[in-house]
């Protein structure tokens, strides 16, 4: 007969601390001798410390047990551990003489990028031996041969993009070549960094959300292409009754205000608004409930106030006169998704944008009609004035500061789940670093296109799937130091 094991199931917590081992040691060695008396200090309750705490490590290694079990069968459902896998790029190097030269396998080449005011290495070897052919009877003014060869980065991880052509520093020595250069079609392909616990784990969740026999929510999407293309995609953000058409689809930001009146001249219909409305020239804004003469969906040509818009309108002239009705922009549109990705540190090409294209037009429901795009990166400038406590090194908390606010303004690292960006964050931000007394006068300024008016003290993106991106030279802080000793 088959063996019962349902008395050793428990599926209930069991996570003691090592201060409550130590109190249920104390009442079990009671059992046994009532007048049983621990002194603190003594050598039997070092020895009653020491077991609680080996055993509080027990109970945490089982409490872990499981993770790795679902380590194992994320393998098995075809999700396995990222390991760091290098950066690899095409180097065209050229010899000091006519004669030609070998360059050896292992050969290595530099390539330094400034970060946040340090400067990085990444160290390139090549693949393979590079031979330099000669060139016999070489014409006045005609240059050195040069050759190309593949080269692996000895760090194992995501590194800046290098782009076609730069100049990469020669470390190996003996080598009989008068340049190195990464080539004009240098085929970078970045590395990919290891995935960590938290990492690997989130990623099996996302896997496990993605299946399904076809794809049929934003989110879903999201899931699903986050894990078929960790390898190409970081960032993705799928909208759902948007259509992403280059000149025929409207992919900005949904916004809808109440019309108050109405007034057209001359072909130009004038509507005022409630509030500051937050549309731009050029937006394509659809009016209800006003009335058959100015209903319909227009392109907005001018906005001579916050709260006024025009577009044309060939009608009979309308008096001025109070009304209702609303105006929208960014409206959605059935059987549409358009989806914004972002590669590592970079930008998707046309080929991985077709075949994710291809991919998820061919796993949806009938009917859906996809677009990949890549995400809009805006620039902006931030200003104000920074008082800190005198006690910190000025300079560190300085760098500390700006590298928080480059870091969380990045295409990396920015929620994507917003549509603006808000001053009471960055504030918040700045206020939880260690060292920072308060601020004052934070400015929030927009750079370039691709920005709504501004709303309050916050910026507005005016497409969806819009990511910002700052620099240090963006930031323009006063700092001030105090001392808040009392």
């Amino acid at each position: 007969m088959p063996v019962d094991f349902s008395k050793y199931i428990d599926l209930s917590i069991f996570n003691s601390q090592p201060g409550d081992i130590y109190l249920d040691a104390i009442e079990a060695a009671r059992t046994t001798m009532p007048d049983f008396n621990l002194r603190t200090g003594t050598p039997e309750d070092a020895i009653f410390q020491a077991a609680s705490y080996i055993s509080a490590l027990n109970i945490a290694a089982i409490n872990r047990l499981p993770d790795r079990l679902m380590a194992g069968i994320a393998g098995i459902l075809g999700v396995p551990r990222q390991d760091a896998i290098p950066a690899e790029v095409d180097i065209t190097i050229t010899a000091d003489s006519y004669v030609g030269t070998t360059v050896p396998s292992g050969s290595l080449f530099g390539h330094s990028v400034l970060f946040e005011d340090e400067l990085q290495e990444f160290v390139f070897e090549t693949n393979d031996a590079l031979v330099i052919d000669a060139i016999v009877g070489p014409a006045p003014g005609d240059p050195y041969p040069s050759g190309t060869v593949a080269a692996t980065c000895l760090f194992a991880g995501v590194i800046p993009t290098i782009p076609d052509a730069t100049e990469l520093s020669i470390l190996s020595s003996g080598l009989t070549i008068y340049s190195a250069l990464t080539a004009a079609d240098s085929n970078f392909s970045n590395g990919i960094a290891a995935d960590l616990d938290h990492d690997y784990l989130s990623r099996v969740t996302t896997h496990l959300k993605s299946l399904s026999s076809a794809i049929n929510t934003s989110s879903q999407l999201d899931a699903y292409i986050l894990s078929n293309y960790a390898d190409t995609v970081s960032r993705v953000k799928s909208y759902d009754l948007t259509y992403g058409d280059e000149t025929l689809g409207d992919i900005s930001v949904a916004r809808t205000i109440t019309i108050t009146n109405k007034a057209l001249t001359a072909d130009v219909a004038t509507l005022t608004t409630s509030a500051a409305h937050v549309f731009i020239v050029g937006d394509v804004v659809t009016i209800t409930g006003v009335d058959a003469t100015f209903n319909g969906t227009f392109t907005i040509v001018a906005v001579p106030l916050t709260t006024t818009l025009t577009y044309t309108k060939v009608a009979a002239n309308v008096t001025s006169a109070a009304c209702a009705g609303t105006a929208s922009g960014g409206q959605p549109i059935s059987g549409y998704v358009t989806v914004f990705a972002y590669g590592l540190n970079t930008f998707l090409t046309a080929t991985q944008k077709t075949i994710i294209f291809n991919d998820i037009s061919g796993f949806s429901v009938a009917g859906l009609v996809f677009a990949v795009k890549n995400p809009t990166l805006l620039t902006l400038t931030i200003t104000g004035d920074i008082i800190i406590d005198d006690r910190y090194n000025a300079t560190s908390l300085q760098t500390s500061i700006e590298s928080a606010l480059v870091e969380t303004l990045s295409p990396k690292q920015y929620s994507y789940s917003e549509d603006r960006i808000r001053l009471a964050r960055i504030t918040t931000l700045i206020m939880s670093i260690p060292g920072v007394v308060y601020t004052e006068n934070l400015v929030l300024t927009s750079s370039g296109n691709g920005w709504l008016p501004k709303l309050g003290n916050d910026l507005l993106f005016h497409t969806k799937g819009s990511l910002p991106i700052l620099t240090t030279a963006d930031i323009t802080f006063t700092y001030t130091a105090t001392d808040i000793t009392y």
